[in-house]
């Protein structure tokens, strides 16, 4: 049996129609590229797990990476596929509709979110996974998918936000590069189209998150401003959501993979125990 007929056998065969194994960097782990459907349309995603977990009959921990950016700036990245499987997950990262082929357009998570929900749904019918430790991760524009995703989905373990932008109005303002995109996709601006942009907005929406909550933020991000991050948890916390705030000093929307080691490290260590016992700190 291939590797890839044993992977089809361990998810629910109404949602996978194709499965291909890729080549990872980590010979530790496994890399597929999956085609399922989310949402009504078929689907493209890739999944990575240690190689271990082929001969294991315990379940284990699944991790739902979203990426940010926007069709072809900002796709799924190999390296951080990889990072987050080798802490001992199994990671599934859709690439959203209209990518690599597939149907649909990306609409900056109004209905694309469709994708993320699908990719949640493979991960916890997946034979290997136990659905009570999922994490849902997104960076970037991935971050209010992420939210949007663990309201969905309340049996999620926890719910990380990384950059992430939790107000699109003020992307908009902030973001004079991204302006014409947003108006092409929402029909204008905000003042013009409020409720599309509130509907894109996880700040508008976070009193009905009942999964615990990271919010991940760069103090010196110029793409995803902090003040997204604070908005954020100033009103996770007034709902008195189970929210913790790591705010990075020095760092900005990306950063180096030492850095990047320890951040997935202490994100997983996060989520492996909900809510961490202190506050946690950049170093």
């Amino acid at each position: 049996m291939t590797n890839s007929a044993w992977l089809l056998d361990q998810l629910q065969r109404n949602l996978v129609t194709r499965i291909e194994e890729q080549s990872p960097t980590d010979k530790q782990l496994l890399l597929f590229h999956l085609h399922f459907y989310a949402g009504g349309l078929l689907q493209t995603g890739y999944l990575a797990l240690p190689k271990s977990f082929m001969h294991s009959t315990q379940k284990h921990p699944g991790f739902l990476y979203l990426r940010g950016g926007m069709r072809s700036v900002g796709m799924v990245k190999m390296p951080w596929l990889e990072r987050f499987a080798r802490l001992g997950q199994i990671v599934f990262a859709p690439t959203y509709r209209g990518n690599e082929g597939t149907k649909g357009r990306e609409d900056f998570g109004l209905t694309d979110r469709q994708d993320a929900f699908g990719a949640f749904d493979l991960l916890a019918t997946c034979t290997l996974v136990n659905p009570a430790e999922i994490t849902i991760y997104g960076f970037s524009r991935g971050g209010p998918l992420a939210v949007f995703t663990a309201i969905e989905k309340p049996t999620a373990r926890s719910v990380i936000s990384h950059g992430g932008v939790a107000d699109l109005a003020l992307t908009y303002h902030d973001r004079p590069d991204l302006q014409k995109m947003l108006r092409r996709i929402i029909g204008g601006p905000p003042e013009t189209h409020p409720h599309g942009y509130r509907a894109r907005s996880p700040l508008y929406v976070i009193e009905h998150l009942r999964v615990p909550l990271l919010i991940v933020q760069g103090l010196c991000d110029v793409q995803v401003d902090a003040h997204h991050a604070h908005l954020l948890n100033t009103r996770a916390e007034a709902a008195g959501i189970a929210c913790d705030l790591l705010l990075l000093e020095g760092y900005g929307h990306h950063m180096g993979d030492e850095a990047w080691e320890k951040l997935a490290r202490k994100m997983y260590d996060w989520s492996a125990s909900r809510i961490p016992s202190e506050p946690l700190r950049d170093g």
